[in-house]
């Protein structure tokens, strides 16, 4: 599930005797440029951005590409160890000791349909701004990017989409990718994480949970808000809740609201009031929406297919943990 990284190597780590033309000017890097003031340069270690200076190195990239020449193939942590001690190996320098300055975790999920279907029922995410590009949706804040996107279609436009009989890889593959920062990775572990952490379980299976619980923080659209009955809207209270559920599909009224107050002109000591008793119509609609309007069979079968890989990924898989280190990680 570890995908694209960057690794900074500092000073402190780098071995004796080093000088950033050793990195720059190996045999394994390509492409590359030198800074104008003679101290330090770039260039392209297969493929992924190499950069270096007498004081530091930095590995900016796929490490499954590095390794497979695609990111549809899933890592394990001992193939995660196997390609970082290559990179050091390869640019004579120790890459297990970097910091790691930007995480990308990543699976590709099997789907029954096109996963542009999927990603429009996404609505919104409390504390984050939501974003759409073509076919794709990212979810934003400071901290972590969220995104979600059709992987074939993204593999066929970089001609990195290897033969289907060679993986038996399905047609719908919806890729869900989440990016965290040096921050987020600190809040979350409370120290700086190094390259070498990313082959331990514990911090692995912390990443899981917390890739996981932002999908489940997500607002889903149900397939129609109109998917009621008469006798659901037995007073005007709620039909004009009703017409909230409505607009929200179009529109993720809770953060646009919010946007409105911000932006509002000739601010008012009671916009704020205002502001918060709109608020809460808006999550009264969405709760009284649980209750009437079905849930989305998409969202479903993909909260399922979650689960399932989940599951897979704790009992079966290459990683997956023992019921010993089950209860010596969860506690239970």
């Amino acid at each position: 599930m570890f995908d694209k990284v960057k690794l900074r190597l500092n000073k402190e780590h780098l071995p004796a005797g080093y000088d950033w033309t050793s990195v720059i000017d190996n045999v394994n890097v390509c492409n590359r440029g030198y800074y104008d003031g003679g101290d330090g340069g770039w260039g392209e270690y297969r493929g992924r951005k190499i950069r270096a200076k007498n004081d530091y190195v930095i590995f900016e990239g796929s490490l499954s590409k590095c390794l497979f020449g695609n990111n549809i193939q899933t890592l394990t942590l001992t193939q995660v160890r196997q390609v970082i001690e290559m990179i050091g190996e390869e640019l004579g320098v120790p890459m297990e000791n970097a910091e790691v300055m930007e995480l990308e975790f990543a699976t590709n999920l099997t789907m029954s349909r096109k996963p542009v279907e999927y990603i429009r029922l996404l609505n919104g995410m409390k504390g984050y701004w939501k974003m759409n590009v073509a076919e794709t949706v990212y979810f934003k804040n400071r901290q972590t990017q969220i995104k979600f996107y059709d992987k074939v279609l993204e593999a066929k436009k970089k001609r990195e989409l290897p033969k289907y009989s060679e993986f038996g890889m399905a047609p719908y593959q919806l890729r869900y990718e989440v990016t965290f920062s040096k921050k987020s990775l600190a809040a979350m572990f409370g120290r700086t994480l190094k390259a070498s952490d990313l082959w331990d379980k514990k911090v692995f299976y912390r990443l899981v949970a917390e890739w996981f619980g932002l999908y489940e923080e997500i607002d889903k659209l149900s397939d129609s808000p109109f998917g009621v009955t008469f006798n659901d809207i037995r007073s005007m209270r709620d039909f004009y809740t009703w017409c909230i559920c409505i607009a929200d599909v179009q529109q993720n009224m809770a953060c646009y609201v919010k946007e409105l107050f911000q932006r509002r002109d000739n601010p008012q000591a009671e916009d704020r009031q205002a502001h918060s008793h709109i608020q809460r119509a808006i999550r009264g609609a969405q709760s009284w929406k649980a209750k009437h309007v079905k849930s989305s069979v998409l969202i479903d079968e993909l909260t399922d297919t979650l689960h399932t890989y989940l599951k897979w990924l704790l009992d079966y898989s290459a990683d997956g943990m023992t019921l010993e280190e089950q209860r010596e990680l969860f506690g239970c």
